[in-house]
């Protein structure tokens, strides 16, 4: 009997590791914009999503799946990345992600001094990305790129 119930915790144990190391597996190209614990703000716009639902995940992924989400004109490249996954693996990143935790801010991050080129710059993408809900990361950057031209810099 105990070596049955060793077995079964075992083979339990072995079913969550893989079903969480598939959901890391997964995530990785996720982590390229979102950061490897998802706490990270692609282009400074973006919300973090460690800690997110899995719900809210799954539905954030749907609506950029059907075209029906373009956050910061992030819709395209999105859509790209959500309809690779079929449903399963939807499921299964978007629990990846309610487990990550959210990181505290660490004190150096807090005292850090953001340079004023920075926050120009972080400023400028998000007044683009108020007015241009379809714009894309590309044009934003090209404009970007324009206006510093135009300053002379």
């Amino acid at each position: 009997m105990v070596l049955k119930k060793a077995i079964v915790a075992t083979l339990l144990f072995s079913s969550v590791t893989a079903f969480a190391s598939k959901g890391e597996e997964i995530f990785k190209k996720c982590a390229i914009c979102h950061g490897l614990n998802g706490d990270k703000k692609s282009l400074n716009v973006s919300e973090k999503i460690a800690g997110w639902s899995a719900d809210k995940v799954i539905k954030t992924l749907h609506g950029y799946k059907d075209g029906d989400i373009n956050k910061y004109g992030f819709g395209k490249m999105m859509m790209g990345q959500a309809t690779k996954l079929d449903d399963k693996q939807t499921q299964i990143v978007a629990k990846f992600v309610e487990e990550l935790k959210p990181k505290k801010v660490q004190k150096e991050m807090k005292d850090r001094h953001i340079g004023s080129e920075e926050l120009k710059y972080n400023a400028f993408l998000k007044d683009y990305f108020k007015k241009n809900r379809s714009g894309t990361t590309k044009e934003a950057k090209l404009l970007w790129k324009k206006h510093l031209l135009e300053e002379g810099k």
